[in-house]
C-alpha cells in the first residue's frame, strides 16, 4: 500500500514536504521569523519541540552570517520591542495599584504611594527603563560602526580638479593648465600658503602668470608700476603681479 501511494505522487507530481522539512528549509533560508511564528502560534502538542527549537538555533546561525549589519539591527529591535511591551505592562500595574490604593484612602486627604508599589513594583520598573535607554543608544552607536564599516569598504570615487569655492588640488596643474582671466587671479589671491610653495615661489617674490592665446603675455588690471619703464599695457610680456594679490 505505501509503495502504491509513492507510486501515484511520483505520477501526480512532487509529493508535499512534510512539516519537519518545511521547517528545515526555512532554517537553510534563514528564516528566523517564520520559525517564530509557528513556535508562537501552532498548537504545541502537534510540534516537535526539540526538533523545531533545532531549526530555530540553526536560522539564527544562518541569519547572522548572511548579514550581520541586518541581523544586529533586527536583535536590537526585537529586544527594544519586547521590553517595550514588558514596560508597558508593568506602567499599567503599577497604575491600577495605585488607583486602587488612593480609592481606599478617599476621604482621608493626600496620601502616598503604596507599599507595593514603593517596595516591589517601581525599582525593578525603573530598572528596565534604563535598560531600554542603554539599549537604544548601544543599537544607535552599533549602527553607526556598521555603517563606517561600509564606507570603508567602498570604493573611492575620482577626486575632483577643482574643489568647491577654491583653487585645485596642485596649483602647479593648475598654472600647466593656463587658465585665462578671472581663474588665475581667483589662485592668486588664495589665503592657502601650500599655493605658493607648489608654484615654488618665496612669500612676496612676485610670479608671471600666462594668459589663455598668450603665453607670457599681460594680464589685464597689471598696475603701472608693476609694468618697466616706458612700457605701455601689452607691449611687453613681462608685466608681473606681486605675489599674493588681495
Amino acid at each position: 500500500m505505501t509503495r502504491k501511494k509513492a507510486a501515484m505522487s511520483t505520477r501526480n507530481g512532487p509529493a508535499t514536504p512534510s512539516f519537519d522539512e518545511t521547517c528545515a528549509h526555512m532554517a537553510q533560508a534563514g528564516d528566523v521569523e517564520g520559525l517564530w511564528r509557528i513556535l508562537a502560534d501552532a498548537d504545541w502538542t502537534m510540534l516537535d519541540l526539540p526538533t523545531t527549537f533545532k531549526h530555530l538555533q540553526r536560522a539564527v546561525e544562518v541569519a547572522s552570517r548572511a548579514d550581520p549589519a541586518a541581523f544586529a539591527d533586527a536583535l536590537f529591535t526585537r529586544i527594544l520591542a519586547f521590553g517595550h511591551y514588558l514596560l508597558l505592562r508593568g506602567q499599567f500595574y503599577v497604575t491600577a495599584v495605585t488607583a486602587r490604593h488612593d480609592a481606599a484612602a478617599r476621604g482621608r486627604g493626600p496620601t502616598g504611594l503604596a507599599d507595593e508599589v514603593t517596595d516591589a513594583l517601581l525599582p525593578p520598573l525603573l530598572d528596565l527603563q534604563r535598560q531600554l535607554a542603554e539599549t537604544a543608544e548601544a543599537q544607535a552607536r552599533t549602527a553607526r560602526t556598521w555603517g563606517l564599516a561600509r564606507k570603508k569598504k567602498a570604493p573611492p570615487s575620482a577626486p575632483s580638479s577643482r574643489t568647491a569655492g577654491g583653487p585645485p588640488p596642485n596649483a602647479r596643474d593648475a598654472c600647466a593648465a593656463d587658465e585665462p582671466g578671472e581663474a588665475w587671479l581667483d589662485l592668486l589671491k588664495t589665503e592657502d600658503p601650500s599655493f605658493w610653495d607648489d608654484l615654488g615661489v618665496d612669500d612676496g617674490a612676485a610670479v608671471t602668470p600666462r594668459k589663455s592665446g598668450s603665453p607670457g603675455g599681460p594680464v589685464a588690471g597689471t598696475p603701472a608700476e608693476d609694468r618697466p619703464p616706458g612700457a605701455a599695457p601689452g607691449e611687453t610680456g613681462g608685466d608681473r603681479l606681486p605675489a599674493r594679490v588681495r
